[in-house]
C-alpha cells in the first residue's frame, strides 16, 4: 500500500523546470501533495522503490497504509528549506539550525525570528546600538527619506569636469539617475536595471507624467499619486535599457561616474558585476556602492557572500581605491502601516590612475 510522508513534494537542490514539460512536478509544490512511499498491485519498476519520489493530496484513502515513527527533535524534511518554484502562493517551512541567522527565513520558527522578537521585547535601545546604525545622525526617518538623490548627490560631489557621463546600475524607476543628470557636470546618464517594469516606468518619466496608485491598508489601494516628469533639459540627458549587471553589454562605453545603490546583495554573481567595473569606469572615475550587505541564499550562494570589508578588498584588487564610508538610510514604503527601515553602508571608491 502506498504511505504518505510528512514530507511535503518540493524542489531539491539542482532542480529546474524543463521547457518542453513544466506542468507536471512545478504545479504540486505546493504544500498539498504529500510524497508517497510503497506500492501497490498496480505499481512497477521505480514507482515501487524506496528512493522514488512522487506526490499526490493526501485524499485518496482506497490503497493506503501508515506507521508511527518516534524519534528524537524534529527530523528535517526534504520541504524544509526548499528552493523555488512554489506553488499556489505555498512557502517551504524553515529548518531552524543553530547557525541560521539569514533573514530569509519564511516562517517564526527561525532563530533570526527569535533573535528579531528577543531585541523587540527586551533589546530596548542597544538593539539599535549594537551596529551601523549606531552612527547614523539621528533615528528620525525623516532623514531616511530621498535616497536615491542623495547616492547621485554623492556622486556629483566626487567628480570633477564637465560633459561627463554618469551610470546607474539597477536604477530601479530612475530617480538617482535623475537627480545626476540634473547636474550641470553631466551630459549624459544611462540606466540599467534587469527589470523590464522600472524601466519601462523610468523611461516614461522622461516623456510625461506617470500616475500610481500609493499601497495602502489591508492590500486595498492608498492614495492616487504622480510622479512628476523630468524637465526637458534634463530628460534629454537621460536613456534607460534593461540589462544584467552581471553582464553588462559592451557597447554601454565608459563612465566617469557608477552608481549601485542597494544592488550589489541582490546580484547572483556579484563578483561578475565587479570584474565588469574597470571596464565601465573611466580614469579617476568615481564608483558609489550603498548596500545593507542583506545576503539571501534565495538571491546569491552563500559562497559569494561579500562584507564590506570583502568589498573593499575586491575593488582594491580591481583597481579602485576608497575614499569614503559612511551608513546611507533607507525608507521604504510597503503599506500605510509599515515601512522598512534599512541602514545601508556607503561605499565611494575611486578608480586610480
Amino acid at each position: 500500500a502506498w504511505e504518505y510522508c510528512e514530507d511535503w513534494f518540493a524542489a531539491l537542490p539542482g532542480f529546474n523546470v524543463h521547457h518542453l514539460y513544466d506542468d507536471f512536478s512545478a504545479p504540486c509544490m505546493d504544500g498539498q501533495h504529500s510524497l508517497i512511499l510503497g506500492g501497490s498491485f498496480a505499481s512497477t519498476g521505480n514507482e515501487a522503490s524506496a528512493f522514488s519520489r512522487f506526490h499526490f493530496r493526501s485524499h485518496f484513502h482506497n490503497l493506503i497504509g501508515f506507521r508511527v515513527v518516534e524519534g528524537e527533535g524534529e527530523p528535517e524534511l526534504t520541504s524544509h528549506d526548499a528552493a523555488k518554484p512554489w506553488a499556489d502562493g505555498w512557502v517551504p517551512p524553515t529548518y531552524v539550525r543553530a547557525d541560521a541567522a539569514d533573514e530569509g527565513a519564511h516562517k517564526y520558527e527561525s532563530a533570526a525570528q527569535l533573535a528579531a522578537y528577543l531585541d523587540l521585547h527586551f533589546g530596548g535601545s542597544d538593539a539599535l546600538a549594537d551596529g551601523p546604525a549606531a552612527n547614523l545622525a539621528s533615528f528620525d526617518v525623516r532623514d531616511a527619506l530621498h535616497f536615491p538623490g542623495r547616492c547621485a548627490r554623492i556622486l556629483d560631489e566626487a567628480v570633477r569636469g564637465e560633459r561627463l557621463r554618469g551610470l546607474d546600475v539597477g536604477c530601479a524607476v530612475g530617480g538617482a539617475a535623475t537627480a545626476l543628470a540634473a547636474s550641470s557636470k553631466f551630459a549624459e546618464v544611462v540606466g540599467v536595471d534587469f527589470a523590464k517594469g522600472f524601466v519601462d516606468a523610468a523611461d516614461a518619466l522622461t516623456k510625461g507624467d506617470l500616475a500610481y496608485s500609493r499601497s495602502g491598508e489591508a492590500s486595498k489601494p492608498g492614495s492616487s499619486c504622480v510622479a512628476k516628469a523630468a524637465a526637458p533639459e534634463i530628460a534629454s540627458k537621460l536613456s534607460f535599457r534593461r540589462a544584467d549587471a552581471c553582464a553588462l553589454p559592451d557597447d554601454l562605453g565608459s563612465f566617469d561616474a557608477v552608481l549601485a545603490a542597494n544592488l550589489l546583495c541582490r546580484l547572483p554573481e556579484p563578483l561578475s558585476f565587479l570584474d565588469a567595473l574597470p571596464n565601465v569606469t573611466n580614469a579617476n572615475g568615481a564608483v558609489f556602492f550603498a548596500s545593507p550587505f542583506s545576503w539571501m541564499e534565495e538571491y546569491t550562494p552563500r559562497e559569494l557572500w561579500l562584507t564590506p570589508e570583502g568589498l573593499e578588498s575586491a575593488m582594491r584588487s580591481r583597481g579602485f581605491s576608497l575614499e569614503r564610508a559612511a551608513p546611507e538610510p533607507v525608507l521604504i514604503r510597503d503599506h500605510a502601516r509599515k515601512f522598512q527601515f534599512i541602514v545601508s553602508h556607503g561605499m565611494l571608491f575611486r578608480k586610480v590612475g
